[in-house]
């Protein structure tokens, strides 16, 4: 269509990114939301831009630098954002990732005083809560019959002396 051009792309505009060949890496123990705020320092972006060139929220990046992903959208756009928020600084996406990764999962692995229960802890779970079952059922049994057992038409709500017939007396 004549008179429509394209807007420039966001990649032409020129950002301070990390030098070819610099090395920069995270620090022993460094999560990855510090490491990544540690190296835009360095190299002097402001938050603002790297949201402008991302297309991430300010406040979703800050929330990566916090190092609170639990408040962020899910796992994907978690990982999305830190792959587009590294590469904007010059980082590799993959090695940022990998960094992102390697500290979930030393997260995930339990401590000294925590292990997975054993086998039979499971199958004794497993009978308490079948045990807790049979007993719920029971009680809601009893509490349904005696629901029931008050809905008769006699004058103690008892139908047992009924049956259900009619019987008219003849007078001779």
């Amino acid at each position: 269509m004549p008179g429509l051009r394209a807007k420039p792309a966001l990649n032409r505009l020129h950002h301070p990114r990390l030098a070819e060949g610099e090395s920069w890496s995270a620090l022993p123990g460094e999560e990855i939301g510090a490491f990544l705020q540690r190296t835009r320092e360095h190299v002097g972006i402001p938050l603002a831009q790297i949201s402008f060139t991302t297309r991430i929220p300010v406040a979703s990046l800050r929330l990566i630098e916090d190092g609170s992903f639990e408040s962020l959208p899910g796992e994907t756009f978690t990982r999305g954002f830190i792959r587009s928020y590294a590469g904007a600084i010059g980082l590799s996406p993959a090695d940022a990732i990998r960094l992102f990764d390697g500290r979930r999962r030393s997260l995930d692995e339990p401590g000294p005083g925590l292990r997975p229960p054993a086998p039979a802890e499971l199958r004794s779970r497993k009978v308490g809560v079948a045990f807790a079952l049979l007993i719920l059922i029971v009680v809601l049994t009893l509490i349904l019959s005696l629901v029931l057992r008050g809905t008769g038409d006699g004058p103690d709500g008892d139908l047992s002396g009924s049956t259900g017939a009619v019987v008219h007396e003849v007078s001779s």
